[in-house]
């Protein structure tokens, strides 16, 4: 799936994102089947020709967005099959949206947000360990995975807009949902993958938490959201 993104934007002026170190701004939910009430269920473990099934790209990049519906339109036009690994789709439609916050508003996680706690805060919240960073599992400090979670998105948020906005608390209220693990294949290895699944609910939000948590909410919450961690969905 994130090959099929990259392999959108090759020949665009966005073509640098594949080898851009860092944070490339985007994410992307499962594939899911949706339902009347339009919530989003898992990729179903058995497909048929003919199901009906879709999928969400986020980014606050608005090049990027028009840039991967314009190059859909495409495949739409020209009947030509869309392939993710072994898998084969036939496109049906596309349309851009635009979710925004209002309040009182949730963020509800589709796929797992992970986020790493560096070397240097282990002190701060009690853990004892030689490794450079650890994934935040429910066994550590709970105000360890916040406060890195709003690090993360200010600065993301800093380097996107080229500003220097110093980190204010984001989240009102938060419910753990349940821990997470999957394993991803770096340099030929499977590494195992910790997240965790929340929805987070605000009755109020100033225009600064607005911006910068809209802006969160169209890049993905956490780390490796170019995996498709960290997609929310905004429920106004």
């Amino acid at each position: 799936m994130q090959g099929f993104i990259y392999s959108q934007l090759r020949g665009t002026p966005l073509e640098f994102l594949h080898d851009k170190p860092g944070c490339k701004f985007f994410c992307f939910s499962n594939i899911f089947r949706p339902n009347r009430e339009k919530k989003q269920r898992p990729f179903p473990q058995v497909i048929r020709s003919g199901d009906g099934l879709c999928w969400l790209i986020s980014s606050p990049n608005e090049r990027l967005i028009q840039c991967i519906f314009e190059k859909a339109l495409v495949f739409k036009k020209e009947n030509a099959p869309i392939n993710m690994g072994e898998a084969r789709f036939n496109l049906e439609s596309a349309k851009t949206l635009q979710p925004k916050l209002r309040v009182p508003c949730r963020l509800v996680t589709a796929t797992p947000i992970v986020m790493r706690i560096p070397q240097y805060a282990f002190a701060n919240y009690g853990i004892s360990s030689s490794l450079p960073w650890l994934y935040w599992r429910p066994d550590i400090d709970f105000n360890a995975f916040i406060k890195q979670l709003e690090e993360n998105a200010f600065k993301k948020f800093n380097e996107y807009n080229n500003t220097d906005i110093k980190c204010f608390p984001l989240f009102e209220q938060f419910e753990f949902k349940k821990a997470t693990t999957t394993q991803i294949v770096e340099e030929g290895k499977n590494i195992p993958l910790h997240g965790s699944i929340w929805e987070f609910r605000f009755s109020c939000l100033s225009p600064k938490q607005q911006k910068v948590l809209q802006f969160a909410a169209d890049s993905g919450l956490g780390e490796k959201n170019t995996l498709g961690n960290g997609f929310v969905n905004v429920v106004n």
